[in-house]
């Protein structure tokens, strides 16, 4: 069995959508990990279609400018759990990235699925 990457961002974009999906298409056993499905200032959610797991964990969206927006979900551990992977990439030091980095680091972190 492949190894499971997850990456854990604040959402899919257009162009980091066309690398999971390159990635996927390789063989990348890959799982994206959002916080927002898209954020206020955005406006291409459902313009692309993802071809690898995702999923977005709810929680709410804090604008800290007109751009710029930090996340604090809940279900972080399982979701995390649920997608078992077996290497985690954080994308940001924001609330929930950095509670997903701890939760990875957890000596129980590690599910099969």
């Amino acid at each position: 069995m492949a190894s499971r990457v997850v990456v854990f961002n604040n959402m899919i974009t257009p162009y980091t959508n066309r690398l999971y999906n390159e990635l996927a298409s390789r063989g990348l056993d890959l799982a994206v990990l959002s916080c927002t499905p898209q954020e206020a200032d955005r406006a291409w959610a459902g313009s692309f279609t993802p071809r690898y797991v995702t999923r977005t964990v709810p929680g709410v969206s804090i604008p800290l400018s007109r751009s710029r927006h930090t996340h604090v979900n809940i279900g972080i551990g399982r979701a995390l759990n649920a997608l078992a992977p077996d290497l985690l990439f954080v994308n940001g030091l924001y609330p929930s990235m950095l509670a997903a980095a701890r939760h990875g680091r957890a000596p129980t972190a590690r599910r099969s699925r």
